[in-house]
Protein backbone atom coordinates (compact mmCIF):
# COMPACT_ATOMS: atom_id res chain seq x y z
CA UNK A 1 0.00 0.00 0.00
CA UNK A 2 1.11 3.75 -0.66
CA UNK A 3 0.91 6.50 1.27
CA UNK A 4 -0.88 9.66 0.67
CA UNK A 5 2.07 11.70 -0.69
CA UNK A 6 3.15 8.46 -2.84
CA UNK A 7 -0.47 8.55 -4.17
CA UNK A 8 -0.22 12.37 -4.90
CA UNK A 9 2.85 12.69 -6.46
CA UNK A 10 1.87 9.88 -8.86
CA UNK A 11 -1.39 11.49 -9.73
CA UNK A 12 0.40 14.46 -10.55
CA UNK A 13 2.93 12.85 -12.56
CA UNK A 14 1.03 10.30 -14.47
CA UNK A 15 -2.65 11.61 -14.45
CA UNK A 16 -2.81 15.02 -14.77
CA UNK A 17 -1.68 16.49 -17.90
CA UNK A 18 -4.51 19.97 -18.44
CA UNK A 19 -4.04 21.33 -15.07
CA UNK A 20 -6.38 24.94 -15.63
CA UNK A 21 -9.67 23.01 -15.38
CA UNK A 22 -10.82 20.03 -13.92
CA UNK A 23 -14.55 17.95 -13.66
CA UNK A 24 -16.12 16.66 -10.13
CA UNK A 25 -18.16 13.38 -10.19
CA UNK A 26 -22.12 14.00 -8.94
CA UNK A 27 -24.00 11.81 -7.47
CA UNK A 28 -25.29 10.65 -10.33
CA UNK A 29 -22.45 9.49 -12.20
CA UNK A 30 -22.37 12.51 -14.36
CA UNK A 31 -19.21 15.24 -14.57
CA UNK A 32 -19.02 18.86 -13.57
CA UNK A 33 -16.56 20.80 -15.49
CA UNK A 34 -14.77 23.17 -12.99
CA UNK A 35 -12.82 26.13 -14.08
CA UNK A 36 -9.72 26.75 -11.86
CA UNK A 37 -7.05 24.77 -11.95
CA UNK A 38 -6.58 21.34 -9.92
CA UNK A 39 -4.98 21.80 -6.80
CA UNK A 40 -3.29 19.30 -4.60
CA UNK A 41 -5.96 19.94 -1.89
CA UNK A 42 -8.35 18.32 -4.69
CA UNK A 43 -6.12 15.64 -5.20
CA UNK A 44 -6.14 14.58 -1.56
CA UNK A 45 -9.83 15.42 -1.05
CA UNK A 46 -10.40 12.79 -4.19
CA UNK A 47 -8.07 10.25 -2.05
CA UNK A 48 -9.88 10.74 0.77
CA UNK A 49 -13.38 10.51 -0.81
CA UNK A 50 -14.97 13.72 -0.08
CA UNK A 51 -14.70 15.28 -3.96
CA UNK A 52 -14.44 12.98 -6.99
CA UNK A 53 -12.31 14.54 -9.45
CA UNK A 54 -11.83 13.60 -13.11
CA UNK A 55 -9.21 15.26 -15.52
CA UNK A 56 -9.16 16.14 -19.14
CA UNK A 57 -6.55 14.34 -20.87
CA UNK A 58 -5.61 16.34 -23.88
CA UNK A 59 -3.22 19.49 -23.02
CA UNK A 60 -3.57 22.49 -25.16
CA UNK A 61 -1.29 21.21 -27.56
CA UNK A 62 -3.11 17.87 -27.89
CA UNK A 63 -0.88 15.72 -26.10
CA UNK A 64 -1.51 12.97 -23.61
CA UNK A 65 0.45 11.11 -21.10
CA UNK A 66 -1.99 8.25 -20.72
CA UNK A 67 -4.63 6.32 -22.43
CA UNK A 68 -7.57 4.09 -20.84
CA UNK A 69 -9.30 1.46 -22.03
CA UNK A 70 -12.34 1.27 -20.27
CA UNK A 71 -14.07 -2.03 -20.06
CA UNK A 72 -17.74 -1.93 -18.38
CA UNK A 73 -19.37 -4.83 -20.57
CA UNK A 74 -20.18 -8.35 -19.66
CA UNK A 75 -17.16 -10.11 -18.23
CA UNK A 76 -15.48 -6.55 -17.36
CA UNK A 77 -12.66 -8.05 -15.59
CA UNK A 78 -11.61 -10.87 -17.44
CA UNK A 79 -11.50 -8.50 -21.03
CA UNK A 80 -9.31 -6.26 -18.76
CA UNK A 81 -6.88 -8.97 -17.77
CA UNK A 82 -6.59 -9.67 -21.09
CA UNK A 83 -5.79 -6.66 -22.20
CA UNK A 84 -3.30 -5.45 -19.29
CA UNK A 85 -1.69 -8.96 -19.43
CA UNK A 86 -0.78 -7.52 -23.27
CA UNK A 87 0.12 -4.29 -22.62
CA UNK A 88 2.79 -5.95 -19.98
CA UNK A 89 4.13 -7.90 -22.54
CA UNK A 90 4.74 -6.22 -25.35
CA UNK A 91 4.93 -2.62 -24.17
CA UNK A 92 6.33 -2.88 -20.58
CA UNK A 93 5.54 -5.09 -17.53
CA UNK A 94 5.19 -1.70 -15.52
CA UNK A 95 3.87 0.31 -17.57
CA UNK A 96 0.57 -0.50 -17.19
CA UNK A 97 -1.78 -0.51 -14.21
CA UNK A 98 -5.17 -2.38 -13.84
CA UNK A 99 -7.42 -0.23 -11.92
CA UNK A 100 -11.32 -1.56 -10.49
CA UNK A 101 -13.40 1.76 -10.72
CA UNK A 102 -15.59 1.37 -7.85
CA UNK A 103 -18.35 1.05 -10.42
CA UNK A 104 -19.68 -1.45 -13.15
CA UNK A 105 -16.01 -2.35 -14.71
CA UNK A 106 -12.49 -1.47 -15.16
CA UNK A 107 -9.82 0.43 -16.13
CA UNK A 108 -6.45 -0.17 -17.81
CA UNK A 109 -4.01 2.54 -18.04
CA UNK A 110 -0.82 3.07 -19.92
CA UNK A 111 1.33 5.49 -18.81
CA UNK A 112 3.96 7.55 -21.36
CA UNK A 113 7.29 8.59 -20.10
CA UNK A 114 7.34 11.23 -23.05
CA UNK A 115 3.83 13.38 -24.07
CA UNK A 116 2.21 11.99 -27.36
CA UNK A 117 0.04 13.51 -29.57
CA UNK A 118 -3.64 12.01 -28.73
CA UNK A 119 -3.82 10.75 -32.24
CA UNK A 120 -0.56 8.43 -31.54
CA UNK A 121 -2.31 7.29 -28.29
CA UNK A 122 -5.19 6.53 -29.67
CA UNK A 123 -3.72 4.75 -32.64
CA UNK A 124 -1.95 2.17 -30.87
CA UNK A 125 -4.89 1.77 -28.16
CA UNK A 126 -7.18 0.49 -31.63
CA UNK A 127 -4.16 -1.67 -32.21
CA UNK A 128 -4.32 -3.24 -28.93
CA UNK A 129 -7.62 -4.10 -29.15
CA UNK A 130 -7.41 -5.53 -33.28
CA UNK A 131 -4.36 -7.42 -31.51
CA UNK A 132 -6.76 -8.79 -28.38
CA UNK A 133 -9.74 -8.86 -30.49
CA UNK A 134 -11.90 -7.07 -28.11
CA UNK A 135 -13.58 -3.65 -27.77
CA UNK A 136 -14.50 -1.71 -25.77
CA UNK A 137 -14.04 2.62 -24.91
CA UNK A 138 -11.75 4.30 -25.33
CA UNK A 139 -9.71 7.64 -23.58
CA UNK A 140 -9.25 10.04 -24.45
CA UNK A 141 -12.28 10.12 -26.85
CA UNK A 142 -10.66 12.99 -29.33
CA UNK A 143 -7.20 12.87 -31.60
CA UNK A 144 -7.14 16.52 -31.33
CA UNK A 145 -9.37 19.54 -29.33
CA UNK A 146 -12.09 21.35 -31.25
CA UNK A 147 -14.39 24.27 -30.99
CA UNK A 148 -17.32 22.21 -30.00
CA UNK A 149 -15.08 19.86 -27.46
CA UNK A 150 -12.18 22.72 -26.32
CA UNK A 151 -11.42 20.44 -23.23
CA UNK A 152 -12.16 16.83 -24.63
CA UNK A 153 -13.12 13.50 -22.47
CA UNK A 154 -12.37 13.64 -18.95
CA UNK A 155 -11.46 10.37 -17.07
CA UNK A 156 -11.85 10.16 -13.55
CA UNK A 157 -8.32 9.68 -11.19
CA UNK A 158 -7.20 6.25 -9.58
CA UNK A 159 -7.60 5.45 -5.75
CA UNK A 160 -11.20 7.48 -5.77
CA UNK A 161 -14.87 6.98 -5.01
CA UNK A 162 -17.23 6.26 -7.29
CA UNK A 163 -20.11 8.55 -6.36
CA UNK A 164 -23.16 6.71 -8.15
CA UNK A 165 -22.36 3.57 -6.62
CA UNK A 166 -20.54 3.84 -3.83
CA UNK A 167 -17.33 1.96 -3.74
CA UNK A 168 -13.80 3.23 -3.83
CA UNK A 169 -11.67 2.80 -6.76
CA UNK A 170 -8.28 0.62 -6.63
CA UNK A 171 -5.01 -0.64 -8.35
CA UNK A 172 -5.34 -4.69 -9.01
CA UNK A 173 -2.22 -4.73 -10.60
CA UNK A 174 0.50 -3.28 -9.59
CA UNK A 175 -0.90 -2.72 -5.89
CA UNK A 176 2.37 -0.24 -5.43
CA UNK A 177 1.98 2.69 -7.97
CA UNK A 178 6.21 2.90 -7.39
CA UNK A 179 6.18 -0.03 -9.55
CA UNK A 180 5.05 1.73 -12.55
CA UNK A 181 7.69 3.07 -15.35
CA UNK A 182 6.06 4.30 -17.96
CA UNK A 183 6.32 3.51 -21.42
CA UNK A 184 8.95 5.56 -23.59
CA UNK A 185 7.31 6.26 -27.20
CA UNK A 186 10.22 6.75 -29.78
CA UNK A 187 10.55 9.54 -31.80
CA UNK A 188 10.50 7.97 -35.04
CA UNK A 189 7.34 6.00 -33.47
CA UNK A 190 5.42 8.72 -32.90
CA UNK A 191 6.65 10.40 -36.37
CA UNK A 192 5.07 7.53 -38.45
CA UNK A 193 2.24 7.08 -36.78
CA UNK A 194 1.48 10.47 -36.90
CA UNK A 195 2.22 10.38 -40.70
CA UNK A 196 -0.28 7.19 -40.99
CA UNK A 197 -3.26 8.34 -38.90
CA UNK A 198 -2.91 12.23 -40.35
CA UNK A 199 -5.95 12.04 -42.32
CA UNK A 200 -8.04 11.44 -39.38
CA UNK A 201 -7.55 14.77 -37.79
CA UNK A 202 -10.05 17.36 -38.19
CA UNK A 203 -8.36 19.53 -40.55
CA UNK A 204 -7.34 16.64 -42.79
CA UNK A 205 -11.19 15.44 -42.32
CA UNK A 206 -11.94 18.47 -44.34
CA UNK A 207 -9.54 18.01 -47.20
CA UNK A 208 -11.10 14.17 -47.74
CA UNK A 209 -14.68 15.42 -47.49
CA UNK A 210 -13.42 17.64 -50.16
CA UNK A 211 -12.51 15.28 -51.92
CA UNK A 212 -15.38 12.71 -52.51
CA UNK A 213 -17.12 12.62 -55.58
CA UNK A 214 -20.50 14.78 -54.73
CA UNK A 215 -18.60 17.40 -53.20
CA UNK A 216 -16.20 17.67 -55.53
CA UNK A 217 -18.14 18.38 -58.07
CA UNK A 218 -20.01 21.14 -56.11
CA UNK A 219 -16.95 22.82 -55.13
CA UNK A 220 -15.92 22.88 -58.66
CA UNK A 221 -18.86 24.88 -59.02
CA UNK A 222 -18.88 26.72 -56.65
CA UNK A 223 -14.75 27.86 -56.46
CA UNK A 224 -15.20 29.21 -60.20
CA UNK A 225 -17.13 32.61 -58.40
CA UNK A 226 -13.66 34.90 -58.23
CA UNK A 227 -15.56 36.95 -56.03
CA UNK A 228 -15.58 34.03 -53.12
CA UNK A 229 -12.02 32.91 -54.11
CA UNK A 230 -10.80 36.62 -53.47
CA UNK A 231 -12.55 36.87 -49.78
CA UNK A 232 -10.87 33.58 -49.45
CA UNK A 233 -7.98 34.01 -50.37
CA UNK A 234 -7.35 37.40 -49.58
CA UNK A 235 -9.26 38.34 -46.09
CA UNK A 236 -11.59 41.12 -45.92
CA UNK A 237 -11.62 44.72 -44.17
CA UNK A 238 -13.30 45.39 -40.71
CA UNK A 239 -16.75 46.39 -41.48
CA UNK A 240 -16.82 43.46 -44.14
CA UNK A 241 -15.90 40.56 -41.81
CA UNK A 242 -19.13 39.58 -40.36
CA UNK A 243 -20.92 39.44 -43.93
CA UNK A 244 -18.11 37.78 -45.26
CA UNK A 245 -17.99 34.84 -42.38
CA UNK A 246 -21.72 34.26 -42.65
CA UNK A 247 -21.50 34.07 -46.75
CA UNK A 248 -18.30 31.38 -46.45
CA UNK A 249 -20.36 29.55 -43.41
CA UNK A 250 -22.84 28.97 -45.41
CA UNK A 251 -20.87 28.18 -48.87
CA UNK A 252 -18.89 25.15 -46.68
CA UNK A 253 -22.06 24.28 -45.15
CA UNK A 254 -23.36 23.72 -48.53
CA UNK A 255 -20.65 21.66 -49.24
CA UNK A 256 -21.51 18.88 -47.08
CA UNK A 257 -18.87 20.39 -44.18
CA UNK A 258 -19.83 19.95 -40.74
CA UNK A 259 -19.73 22.63 -38.12
CA UNK A 260 -15.98 21.89 -36.85
CA UNK A 261 -14.71 21.73 -40.17
CA UNK A 262 -15.84 25.52 -41.17
CA UNK A 263 -15.02 26.45 -37.83
CA UNK A 264 -11.19 25.31 -39.23
CA UNK A 265 -11.30 26.71 -42.19
CA UNK A 266 -13.13 30.00 -41.13
CA UNK A 267 -10.14 30.25 -38.39
CA UNK A 268 -7.54 29.86 -40.72
CA UNK A 269 -9.03 32.36 -43.52
CA UNK A 270 -9.94 34.95 -40.00
CA UNK A 271 -5.94 35.35 -39.84
CA UNK A 272 -5.46 36.72 -43.29
CA UNK A 273 -8.18 39.47 -42.19
CA UNK A 274 -6.93 43.16 -41.60
CA UNK A 275 -8.32 43.22 -38.34
CA UNK A 276 -9.14 39.19 -37.42
CA UNK A 277 -12.76 38.97 -35.82
CA UNK A 278 -13.23 38.06 -31.95
CA UNK A 279 -13.24 34.34 -31.72
CA UNK A 280 -16.85 34.36 -29.91
CA UNK A 281 -17.94 36.33 -32.84
CA UNK A 282 -16.62 34.58 -35.56
CA UNK A 283 -18.29 31.10 -33.85
CA UNK A 284 -21.61 33.13 -33.70
CA UNK A 285 -21.19 33.60 -37.50
CA UNK A 286 -20.82 30.06 -38.18
CA UNK A 287 -24.18 29.05 -36.27
CA UNK A 288 -25.90 31.84 -37.76
CA UNK A 289 -24.94 29.92 -41.62
CA UNK A 290 -25.98 26.53 -40.31
CA UNK A 291 -29.36 27.31 -39.60
CA UNK A 292 -31.74 25.22 -41.37
CA UNK A 293 -33.99 27.00 -44.00
CA UNK A 294 -33.62 27.91 -47.82
CA UNK A 295 -33.10 31.53 -46.53
CA UNK A 296 -29.42 30.42 -45.72
CA UNK A 297 -28.90 28.08 -48.85
CA UNK A 298 -25.37 29.85 -50.44
CA UNK A 299 -25.72 30.67 -54.10
CA UNK A 300 -24.40 33.49 -56.29
CA UNK A 301 -27.04 36.10 -54.79
CA UNK A 302 -25.40 35.41 -51.46
CA UNK A 303 -22.86 37.92 -52.94
CA UNK A 304 -24.46 40.24 -55.14
CA UNK A 305 -27.33 41.35 -53.65
CA UNK A 306 -25.19 41.72 -50.06
CA UNK A 307 -24.84 45.33 -49.85
CA UNK A 308 -21.08 44.84 -48.01
CA UNK A 309 -20.28 42.09 -50.21
CA UNK A 310 -21.34 43.11 -53.68
CA UNK A 311 -17.93 45.27 -54.96
CA UNK A 312 -16.47 41.62 -54.64
CA UNK A 313 -19.13 40.40 -57.78
CA UNK A 314 -18.82 43.04 -59.26
CA UNK A 315 -15.08 43.27 -59.37
CA UNK A 316 -15.07 39.99 -61.00
CA UNK A 317 -17.95 40.11 -63.00
CA UNK A 318 -16.23 40.21 -66.43
CA UNK A 319 -14.30 36.76 -65.80
CA UNK A 320 -16.97 35.28 -63.84
CA UNK A 321 -18.27 31.62 -65.32
CA UNK A 322 -21.45 31.45 -63.23
CA UNK A 323 -23.70 33.92 -63.13
CA UNK A 324 -26.15 31.76 -60.36
CA UNK A 325 -26.11 27.99 -59.10
CA UNK A 326 -29.25 27.12 -57.52
CA UNK A 327 -30.10 23.30 -56.66
CA UNK A 328 -31.90 23.39 -60.26
CA UNK A 329 -29.06 25.19 -62.15
CA UNK A 330 -31.48 28.22 -63.15
CA UNK A 331 -30.25 31.27 -64.82
CA UNK A 332 -31.62 34.90 -63.62
CA UNK A 333 -30.02 38.07 -64.27
CA UNK A 334 -26.73 39.43 -63.02
CA UNK A 335 -25.45 42.28 -61.25
CA UNK A 336 -24.65 44.56 -64.11
CA UNK A 337 -21.19 45.87 -64.09
CA UNK A 338 -20.58 49.50 -62.46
Amino acid sequence: MNNQKELVDFIFKYCVNRIDTFALQTDDGSYTRISRSLEEKDVIEHLEYSKTVAVYQLDKENNIKNIVFDIDSYGAEKKAEIIYDFLAKHFSQSAAALEYTGGRGYHVWLFFENKVPASVGRFIAKKVLEKVQLDCEIFPKQDALSHSTPYGSAVRLPFGFHRKYRQPSRFIKPENVLEIKPFTVPKFLINKITSETQNSLSASTVSANLCSSTLKLKKAAFLRCPAIDEIINNGVEVGERDESAFALARFYRDLGLTFDETVILLDAWNRKNAVPLDQKQLIKCVRSGFKQGKIYAFGCSSIKNNDVLKKYCIKHYAACKIKYLSAKAEKVEAVPVI
